[in-house]
């Protein structure tokens, strides 16, 4: 499951809540699976705070 905004759509305000802005969540039966599954999200998305 994931919820990404579109492309320059400004943050929302702390007040908001954690998960306001941005998401993605995984689950696997494999802990090594899901660790690998993370670390391609941590390596291919790219945030930037304004």
């Amino acid at each position: 499951m994931h919820t990404l905004p579109p492309v320059g759509t400004p943050t929302q305000g702390v007040e908001a809540g954690y998960m306001a802005n941005a998401w993605v969540r995984m689950k696997h039966t494999d802990y090594d699976a899901l660790c690998r599954m993370m670390s391609a999200v941590g390596e291919t998305l790219k945030v930037k705070a304004r």
